[in-house]
């Protein structure tokens, strides 16, 4: 009967050990595994200049672990008006933005709007390339007494193949190292626990079987 158990703990003992190796063996060669390259988009913004509406834009700082980033227009405008039309060209495969993808300002002539839009790196996608450069851009559009104004333009970011905004930032390389950090003291703190109750349920096994056999 004792030897049965024995074999039994065995059995046990083992499987958990595989499954342990298992999920920690198994999730980075999933992460690795390259997709499909997709469209960039880069050039697909016709650049339009209209001396009313001078349009620029600048990007700002990606954020771990969201990998939330902003894209600021800036408009000078030489015209009054409070309906216009803001038009975000961006590629929707790789990206998500935050909101609509149009947007209504009001503008006052002499003096300089600033709009930010957010956008967020999509998890699933993939690329097995290292660096790749996706275009941005915004086509503004205004309508006063009668008269069209219509300005859009473009600007391209590189990013690598994780969707991560190069060069990357030193808060997020920090941020993304203090999660992975915490991310293996949890991984090595619930190991440990395991390992602790099979060294419990081995101590207490062991007792069992130095203890008197009842059938004897």
């Amino acid at each position: 009967m004792k030897q049965k158990l024995v074999a039994i703990l065995k059995i046990i003992i083992a499987s958990v050990a595989a499954l342990l190796l298992l999920s920690i063996t198994v999730e980075p060669v999933i992460a690795q595994e390259p997709a499909p390259f997709v469209d960039t988009s880069v050039g697909k913004t016709q650049e339009i200049s209209d001396p009313a509406l001078k349009i620029s834009m600048s990007e700002g700082i990606q954020v771990y672990p969201t990998k939330r980033f902003p894209i600021t227009l800036t408009i000078d405008s030489a015209i009054d008006s409070n309906r216009i039309g803001i038009n975000w060209i961006y590629p929707n495969d790789a990206f998500l933005i935050e909101g609509e993808v149009t947007d209504v300002l009001t503008v006052s002539a002499g003096q300089r709007t600033t709009f930010t839009k957010y956008f967020l790196s999509r998890k699933e996608y993939k690329s097995i390339n290292p660096s790749i450069k996706f275009g941005f851009g915004v086509r503004v559009h205004g309508v006063v007494a009668a008269k069209n104004y219509i300005s859009s333009t473009e600007m391209s970011l590189t990013f690598n193949n994780e969707l991560e905004k190069l060069p990357v930032d030193g808060n997020y390389t920090r941020d993304k190292t203090v999660a992975a950090v915490i991310s293996w003291i949890e991984v090595i703190a619930l190991i440990s626990v395991i390992i602790a109750i099979i060294v419990l349920i081995v101590r207490r096994f062991k007792a069992y079987l130095n203890s008197p056999d009842e059938d004897a």
